[in-house]
């Protein structure tokens, strides 16, 4: 079975459409499913940061995202997530992450699947 789907990996920057698209996704899914509205690394910063990779998944048209994630690669530039989360709590993650350190972060995928995807986890006993 060919599934309509396109995964794809790019630089933040390349491509801010889809990256806002990421974004509303995965913050109208914490929203939506688990009563969240503000996390403390809940920002856009990494849109324009060339050290991030956004790992997306969307329909063939590349006009709806069902999920993704991204890679924030650690430059001096912009702080990690886990930085801005836990530093002001324990500052020993600041001495942890050195240039080079990466965080798969904003790992997300959306509960609305295409119907070739819920048929084919029917099929398979995961429904």
């Amino acid at each position: 079975m060919s599934a309509p789907i396109n995964v794809r990996a790019f630089f933040a920057p390349d491509d801010p459409e889809a990256c806002m698209r990421f974004y509303e996704g995965h913050s109208k899914l914490l929203q939506i499913y688990f009563g969240i509205h503000k996390i403390t690394s809940g920002n856009v910063d990494w849109l324009h940061h060339k050290n991030t990779v956004v790992v997306i998944v969307e329909d063939e048209t590349g006009t709806k995202t069902y999920g993704g994630a991204r890679v924030q690669i650690a430059d001096g530039v912009l702080p990690l997530p886990i930085e801005m989360a836990v530093g002001k709590y324990d500052p020993k993650v600041y001495t942890d992450v050195v240039p080079g350190s990466a965080e798969i972060c904003g790992l997300w995928n959306s509960r609305r699947l295409p119907a070739w995807a819920s048929e084919a986890s029917s099929s398979a006993g995961y429904a």
